[in-house]
């Protein structure tokens, strides 16, 4: 399980979020498969029981491998293929999350448990911003949220929860919010294909 993560490190992942949402002009709910793709991620499925690096499949969701090449750095994301939809988008989130923060430009990590808490947050914010869903469900229904992003319970409840915190500490947007709220867009309700899975 991740550590809570100091409200600095929160909000500097909120920037980071919005740096992402400006620079791609995503849209919502968002393709993760597409983000990927646009940031140059290898994307593979495994059969069930390969292994990899010592790992079965079914024993991870995701793993990202990051390879120095002479064209910079390369990066091959393996997917278990038997995850569930909802569970296999964010789960890409979270690799492409490790890969926009740089927590694969180093050979060793210098605080794995805070690099799997900073990337827990920042998939979620990117595939749920505080602002879109303040904006787009706001009487904050987890089952609404969870529709309207595609993702999971288990995300969609931390999502709400996480926006009822916001509103209490600042009722009004942050700049990254505000960053986000500009430039995001909603597409009409559409199914992702996620490594053969429809979210």
């Amino acid at each position: 399980m991740s550590r809570l993560l100091h409200w600095h490190k929160y909000e500097s992942l909120k920037v980071q979020a919005a740096d992402l949402v400006e620079d791609f002009a995503l849209e919502y709910p968002v393709d993760p498969m597409l983000l990927a793709s646009n940031l140059g991620l290898n994307i593979h499925t495994l059969p069930p029981g390969s292994s990899l690096s010592g790992a079965t499949c079914l024993d991870i969701e995701a793993l990202t491998i990051a390879t120095s090449t002479h064209g910079g750095m390369r990066f091959d994301v393996f997917l278990d293929p038997l995850s569930v939809a909802a569970r296999q988008r964010f789960s890409l989130m979270h690799e492409i999350s490790h890969v926009w923060l740089g927590h694969l430009d180093s050979e060793v990590p210098s605080d794995r448990e805070q690099w799997e808490g900073e990337a827990n947050f920042l998939s979620q914010y990117i595939l749920a911003p505080d602002a879109l869903v303040e904006a787009w469900v706001p009487d904050l229904m987890a089952e609404q949220i969870r529709q309207v992003f595609c993702v999971g319970w288990h995300t969609a409840n931390l999502v709400r929860n996480r926006v009822i915190r916001s509103r209490e500490v600042s009722p009004s947007l942050r700049d990254y919010d505000q960053r986000i709220a500009k430039v995001a867009r909603r597409a009409p309700q559409s199914e992702f294909s996620v490594a053969g899975g429809v979210a």
